[in-house]
């Protein structure tokens, strides 16, 4: 029984808090466009308003003492984001710490952790004067908060936890880290809780304790003198510079985190209690958001952790994210991009990895820097970096995954978007996305595979209940090294389907407007035929009675007869014939369900229309031909 009140008394510093550390589910549903650009504190990055994302998912990041104070932030920034309907998200460093941070040295050491010398453990591989922070100080701890709840007073949408519990590497990335007094005494109370009927003779025969150095449950957990070291454990053993050799038989229990990405299955004391130190800390910052000023506010961390909004994983070198392997983000032969190789079983897993932490919580993927995978990037040409958004971007959001483009770092002499000549691309190209964000939401992905009649074309299965829709995504990897890549065409996809879908179409980045397929059901599997795949095809077999009723006749005419601007729009649109030739007919509105909103005569002088929030499909119809439909976006 004293045993079991020495832990719960120990545990006692997780408060117990009166609201949930969760999300509130679909607050990230109409979100489907985001970038990367984290500038100063004190400006705003003109790129983000040419580009227009939903949101930037990290804009700020607190570093050494800059963020630490309201005077350091131009709040003015997260107002005028929110005039242009983009969502800010605030961010700050969650397991670095610096001297001036502290103002004396007795702070600064208790707030940062130790190796297994005793130690304290720099990290000035990334700049010099930069320490490992100590998370299980609960003191270190409430600093996070602090800065949290400056940004949240500022107006941010959500705030982003860099290497939230990244803080186990060690200064050379072998794990000698964490080993405190704070961490060794939380170690203390998980053996105790995980072993509570262990006797003095237990610890000895099963892990090599001493009679002089067990866990006792005479004495209290907490007490490091009286009660077991760990410290004092590897010392005796010589493990001191490799705690977390397998000649140990503590380092199973012990545990190791990879990458930041959390594993809650795994019965280690890293896992388990770098998870209670994530909790505490964001359940604080949500419960101040919502008392405060009653608003939910995004939590996101680097890596895949549980109670985030959504994920955002920075992918950089020396990750372990291909089934133990690294996983070539920015794959390249040489100097050139490798647009053969696929990213698609690496996104699967991830998706299925956060699935298991955050549930429906979305994964963004940004290109992590300093590292490898930046520099191979910035060093492509203007073609390359296009083609790497049309392959991976689409990879991406082909396997239930969102890409963050890129548009700066905090870097001033990094190159950015403008610099690079990119910033126009990622504008265009990521409005078909936004314009077909419906299709990318609330998905059930499925573990069909379609039969390709062409080769090196990778296909993923989604269906839309809501929708009663499938979408196939086709990603083309038939790339030249050093050239570019190689349409296919008048290829055939089959799929085993229990009826026929009343409608088949398509939908591209590739291409403007929706084409209708055609299609053949025999012995319960749908051939559909495909005229043309450049980079990214998204196939739709709509089920639904009412989506396209008035609208899937098949299009006689794939002439671009029509414009329509601006397209985001924000309430008014503007149609004008592109072409004079066609002199009579309508022009159509239809919403997503197929109803009709509007309907004009075609007119040769521009006419604007005022619609709600949604989206929408345009068409133009004469006497004789039916033109191909444009899609249209309100926000």
């Amino acid at each position: 029984m004293k045993n079991i009140l020495s832990i719960l008394l120990f545990l006692s510093f997780i408060p117990l808090y009166s609201q949930s550390p969760y999300p509130i589910p679909g607050r990230m549903s109409n979100n489907t466009v985001f970038a990367f650009s984290q500038y100063w504190l004190s400006a705003a990055d003109t790129q983000v308003y040419h580009m227009s994302p939903d949101m930037v998912i990290r804009a700020w990041a607190q570093w050494d003492i800059d963020g630490t104070r309201a005077s350091d932030y131009n709040f003015s920034v997260v107002s005028n984001y929110h005039l242009k309907n983009i969502g800010f998200t605030g961010g700050l460093t969650n397991t670095v710490y610096f001297y001036d941070q502290a103002g004396d040295s007795a702070t600064f050491k208790d707030m940062v952790t130790r190796d297994a010398s005793d130690n304290l453990v720099p990290h000035n591989n990334i700049v010099p004067g930069a320490f490992r922070g100590n998370i299980a100080n609960p003191a270190f701890r409430q600093n996070i908060i602090n800065i949290a709840k400056l940004q949240i007073d500022g107006g941010v949408d959500g705030i982003f936890f860099d290497e939230a519990i990244n803080g186990y590497d060690g200064s050379t990335y072998n794990g000698n880290e964490g080993f405190d007094d704070y961490t060794l005494k939380d170690f203390n109370a998980y053996l105790a809780a995980k072993y509570p009927n262990y006797q003095q003779a237990d610890w000895i025969s099963n892990f090599g304790m001493t009679d002089t150095n067990f866990i006792n449950a005479a004495q209290p957990l907490n007490d490091l003198v009286n009660n077991f070291n760990y410290r004092e454990y590897l010392s005796v053993n010589g493990w001191q510079s490799n705690p977390l050799t397998s000649s140990n038989p503590l380092e199973a229990e012990w545990g190791r985190i990879l990458d930041g990405r959390a594993d809650t299955l795994t019965d280690n004391f890293l896992d388990k209690y770098t998870t209670l130190y994530w909790r505490d800390i964001i359940t604080q910052v949500r419960e101040y958001a919502r008392s405060t000023y009653g608003k939910e506010i995004l939590i996101t961390s680097n890596g895949l952790l549980p109670y985030v909004d959504y994920q955002s994983v920075g992918m950089y070198d020396y990750n372990q994210d291909n089934n133990g392997s690294q996983a070539n983000y920015v794959p390249v032969s040489g100097s050139n991009l490798d647009g053969t190789y696929s990213l698609q079983a690496v996104f699967k897993s991830l998706y299925q990895r956060s699935a298991a932490l955050a549930g429906s919580a979305p994964v963004i993927l940004f290109i992590d820097w300093p590292t490898t995978m930046m520099s191979n990037y910035s060093n492509f040409p203007l073609n390359l970096k296009q083609d790497y958004w049309q392959i991976y971007a689409a990879e991406a959001y082909a396997n239930g995954l969102f890409p963050s483009f890129h548009l700066r770092t905090s870097i001033s002499t990094d190159p950015t978007a403008v610099s690079e000549g990119i910033l126009d691309f990622i504008t265009w190209y990521s409005r078909f996305y936004r314009m077909d964000s419906s299709y990318y939401h609330n998905n059930q992905i499925l573990t069909i595979n379609p039969s390709i009649s062409v080769s090196q074309v990778n296909s993923s299965v989604m269906y839309q209940q809501s929708h009663k829709r499938y979408s196939i995504h086709l990603v083309n990897h038939n790339y030249i090294i050093g050239t570019g890549i190689t349409p296919q065409s008048n290829f055939t996809v089959s799929i085993p389907l229990d009826s026929v879908p009343n409608t088949v179409y398509l939908s591209s980045p590739d291409i403007s407007g929706i084409r209708l397929l055609n299609s053949s059901y025999n012995n319960g599997v749908l051939t559909i035929n495909v005229e043309n795949l450049k980079y990214y095809n998204m196939l739709v077999l709509d089920y639904s009675d009412s989506t396209f009723t008035n609208i899937k006749q098949a299009v006689t005419s794939s002439t671009d007869i029509i414009n329509v601007f601006p397209n985001p729009s924000e309430s008014t649109v503007t149609i004008e014939m592109k072409q004079t030739t066609v002199q009579s007919g309508n022009i159509s509105i239809y919403d997503e369900l197929g109803r009709t909103v509007k309907t004009m005569p075609i007119s040769n002088t521009p006419v604007n229309a005022q619609l709600q929030p949604g989206v929408y499909f345009i068409q133009c119809t004469d006497a004789d031909t039916t033109y191909e439909v444009k899609k249209l976006i309100v926000r």
